[in-house]
């Protein structure tokens, strides 16, 4: 994350925001039911 810190505000925002969708993909219905965790 140091290198993300150096680049310009607007840039730095982008990579934030696809770093949350991807998160949110992955804790999506689809993901979990795809990839059900070991415990259920």
């Amino acid at each position: 994350m140091k290198a993300v810190a150096k680049l310009p505000l607007k840039e730095r925002g982008q990579i934030y925001y696809e770093y949350g969708d991807e998160a949110a993909k992955l804790q999506s219905v689809e993901y979990v039911k795809a990839n059900r965790f070991p415990g259920n």
